[in-house]
């Protein structure tokens, strides 16, 4: 999801089910809970039941500058803390991404994965073109798209920031999440890692890509998901025209 503009947070109630996915899903209110741009909005309840949600100031590891923010809730959505900023780079060209959710582990902790990305303009690039895909080129050097981990054992009163050190460029694709028996599964695209000590350690990219096109087009773009099958998940990737 990407939203440019006021921050709104949405109530979601079931309604009934539907042949998809046995659940339907309608909002019954919407309401702004930041008045300024943001992108790829991550939601979690903490441990002592405060909202949170985080935010980046822009869409993508560019326009340069993006700023890391996080608002608050102590009145299950009723009123918003103002935005304060988590992180903003000492590098101005470097933004920060957030766009695999935030969790809530089961130790008490509050892991925000996020992308640093810096990637650089073209020399030639028109002042006037607004669009950011004909400014930027990932082949110039010194691009970076990597990974860094935000932590919180207080609620998200405070936080660390942490280099796990994985493979760059790093694209991540799919949310964070914890299974039953305590590990930690970071998806990509047609891959996961997995870590068994609450994200500081990880292990190597394990391939579990499993297409779900047919006659597949150079127009094609594959989006990777998760299907639950009882304790176990299935990573595969789903065909969009």
């Amino acid at each position: 999801m990407i939203i440019r503009g006021p921050l709104i947070f949405v109530f979601l109630f079931m309604a009934g089910f539907s042949q998809a996915s046995g659940e339907e899903y309608r909002v019954v209110r919407s309401f702004p809970i930041a008045a300024e741009p943001a992108c790829m909005p991550a939601l979690t309840r903490a441990p002592n039941g405060d909202l949170l949600v985080a935010f980046s100031t822009e869409w993508e590891p560019f326009p340069e500058g993006g700023t890391l923010k996080l608002v608050v809730s102590q009145d299950q959505g009723i009123t918003w803390s103002r935005p304060r900023v988590l992180w903003k780079h000492d590098d101005p060209r470097v933004t920060i991404q957030v766009s695999n959710g935030m969790q809530t582990l089961s130790n008490g902790e509050i892991l925000l994965p996020v992308t640093l990305g810096l990637i650089l303009r073209r020399k030639n690039a028109s002042p006037e073109d607004k669009n950011p895909l004909h400014g930027y080129d990932m082949k110039l050097p010194g691009y970076r798209r990597e990974v860094r981990l935000l932590r919180s054992q207080d609620n998200g009163k405070t936080w660390t920031i942490s280099d796990p050190k994985l493979e760059n460029p790093w694209w991540r694709f799919g949310r964070l999440f914890e299974t039953a028996d305590g590990r930690l599964i970071m998806p990509g695209e047609g891959w996961y890692i997995e870590s068994k000590d609450f994200g500081r350690t990880w292990g190597r990219k394990v391939p579990r890509a499993h297409s779900v096109c047919s006659g597949r087009r150079g127009s094609d773009r594959r989006k990777p998901g998760l299907q639950k099958e009882g304790s176990k998940f299935i990573l595969h990737a789903v065909c969009q025209r």
